[in-house]
């Protein structure tokens, strides 16, 4: 799949990281909050062996300082997020929150499978 970053690039193409979602369009017309956040079916998308999960969580952490710099992300299927659509929350800062709210998932699976 294409990856459009560039050195001075600010927006970021996360059409390699389909786990990313926005919150469309029509649901922010009806008043949903601009989300970020990884698919909900993460839990059952792990690999059923131990260490899955802190490896996903190593990549998300991984992703979020690799994006440090992006302002603004088009992910697949979903809307544009605009650094500004977030009262200036940074797409790092909205991946770090998309982290912080899948740790029960997280926690479940090493529960689970250690």
């Amino acid at each position: 799949m294409a990856k459009l970053l560039q050195r001075q690039s600010v927006t970021e193409d996360c059409r390699t990281f389909p786990e990313l979602t926005a919150n469309p369009l029509p649901m922010r017309l009806l008043g949903a909050p601009d989300l970020l956040r990884f698919h909900p079916t993460l839990g059952s998308a792990l690999s059923t062996r131990a260490g899955a999960a802190q490896e996903f969580s190593t990549w998300a952490k991984a992703l979020a300082k690799r994006w440090k710099h992006a302002q603004n992300l088009c992910a697949a299927h979903t809307s544009v997020l605009v650094k500004d659509d977030g009262g200036g929350t940074p797409i790092a800062a909205r991946i770090r929150k998309a982290h912080g709210n899948v740790s029960a998932t997280l926690k479940a699976h090493k529960q689970e499978y250690g």
